[in-house]
């Protein structure tokens, strides 16, 4: 016998062989060893997932990958992403913020001068491409959610600002006051050096790229700031505003809004995909023939079967002429399971969807789909809509007082009027104000103030003067109220 086959005899002769035994025990040792390695190596994934998230929003580098992945399912990965981030977009922003309003002057009248450097400031051909387009507003609006943060140029020119915006990506550092971590001083850039490219007649990135720093907007007092000097490449003239969202520390970088979401709606699409699967796989086995026969007489059934089907003209069911008396053609409706995958599916969706505060009704599930109405929703989602809604407030208000500031007009009053995220119920509405002016608690002009806003007019001020001109007061003619405010369909 040679050796090889009398060692692999040894070995593999169960309990007769000398060896067996400890070949056995080494195999389970071995299997035992490589199961807690990958028990560990789960756990090192995890930790390292932990250790991610806990450094999030510090560097610029930490957050270049979720930024692409939310990006990435907002342009055709995910339907839910790009649903739940549209939904936020359209009800906070609508058919487009008009602009700032000024206040009045100290005669009461609407402050011309303020109100003609808003309307520079705000309807600049330049401004309104980059920021204040109602199509610019809704791409602003998108890329804050997908990258978690908009880094806003306020260009100075004279007395003139000009808007444009620092893609998130170039932005690689966020440089704070030594002796206060909460106040910004500048963002570090690495911007790519652009080349003319004669023979693609296209502008290409180059290798090389440029640091560029940039002053925070309110970083706008050299004696103020510690590290005046001591940075080279601070560029003149530019300052920037910072809007991050779902940042945790001062000074830190905002984190996508699909973050948290894209996990759980990763899982859902694996289930939707394996139930497609299932499906079509069941609908292939649907139909099924018995024949029944002698053996010799299945053996010839079958031949003749095979036969036919490696014809391409005659695979279909109908096309085969075997009917007979001893076969039967019947359909076999298996379970494809699709009632436990909804449910599966739906249990990945509500931690998905609560990444937006928004319930399942609301991004094309029929349960209870009638509660969001054009004049009701749920007090949590709407909390959370206004809540976003407020931080682009304060972002088109510091964008606004610095070019106040830049024309010098510093400390003027201006509001900026936002779109309803709900459209108002006029009937409820109508009868409330009808009520307060019937019990003195409004004017005529009032009350025709607060009509004229619920019904959507754009300039409230010039209807009311309009109805003064048409009457001749500004209170005494003023229209009397209706005695019914029926619900309106605008």
């Amino acid at each position: 016998m040679r050796l090889k086959q009398a060692w692999s005899n040894i070995v593999t002769l169960g309990e007769t062989g000398r060896l067996a035994g400890e070949a056995d025990r080494l195999q389970d040792t071995n299997t035992a060893l490589v199961g807690r390695i990958l028990e560990y190596d789960k756990l090192y994934e995890r930790w390292r997932e932990d250790q991610k998230w806990n450094k999030v929003g510090e560097d610029a580098d930490d957050l270049a990958t979720e930024r692409q992945k939310a990006r990435a399912a907002f342009a055709g990965g995910d339907s839910f992403v790009k649903a739940a981030t549209l939904l936020m977009t359209y009800f906070c922003f609508g058919q487009g913020i008009d602009g700032p309003v000024a206040g009045t002057d100290e005669n009461g009248e609407p402050n011309e001068t303020v109100q003609a450097a808003l309307d520079d400031f705000w309807m600049a051909p330049d401004n309104q491409q980059t920021m204040f387009s109602t199509s610019a507003q809704h791409r602003r609006s998108n890329q804050l959610q997908l990258d978690g943060n908009i880094f806003v140029m306020l260009r100075v020119s004279g007395k003139q600002t000009s808007v444009r915006y620092i893609p998130c990506g170039q932005v690689t550092d966020i440089i704070t006051d030594p002796t206060d971590g909460s106040r910004v001083l500048y963002y570090k850039t690495e911007q790519p050096i652009l080349q003319w490219n004669n023979d693609s007649l296209t502008l290409d990135e180059g290798k090389d790229t440029k640091t560029v720093f940039y002053r925070d907007v309110y970083n706008t007092a050299p004696d103020n700031d510690p590290l005046n000097g001591q940075i080279e490449g601070v560029e003149e003239n530019t300052w920037v505003q910072h809007t991050p969202i779902n940042a945790i520390d001062d000074g830190a970088f905002g984190i996508p809004e699909p973050a948290a979401g894209l996990s759980w709606l990763a899982l859902y699409t694996k289930i939707a995909e394996n139930q497609a699967t299932v499906s079509e796989s069941t609908a292939a086995l649907m139909n099924r023939l018995k024949v029944q026969a002698t053996d010799p007489q299945i053996d010839t059934f079958k031949t003749e079967l095979e036969a036919t089907s490696q014809d391409p003209n005659q695979r279909l069911p109908g096309a085969w002429n075997v009917i007979g008396p001893n076969t039967q053609l019947e359909t076999a409706r298996a379970s494809t399971g699709a009632s436990d995958a909804r449910t599966d599916a739906r249990t990945m969706l509500i931690p998905g969807m609560a990444n937006w505060g928004f319930p399942l009704h609301f991004v094309s599930d029929p349960e209870n789909a009638n509660l969001a109405t054009a004049t009701a929703m749920e007090r949590p989602a709407l909390e959370r809509l206004r809540g976003y809604q407020s931080v682009w407030i304060d972002a088109y208000r510091k964008m606004v007082s610095f070019a106040l500031r830049v024309a010098g007009l510093e400390h003027e009053w201006f509001d900026i009027p936002m779109p309803r995220i709900l459209a108002p119920d006029l009937q409820q509405i109508g009868g409330v104000v009808r009520d307060a002016y019937a019990d003195g608690l409004l004017t005529q002009r009032q009350a025709s103030g607060w009509l004229l806003d619920f019904l959507g007019f754009d300039d409230v001020p010039a209807e009311l003067e309009a109805i003064d001109e048409e009457t001749g007061s500004p209170e005494e003619g003023a229209p009397a109220m209706p005695e019914a405010i029926e619900e309106s369909t605008w």
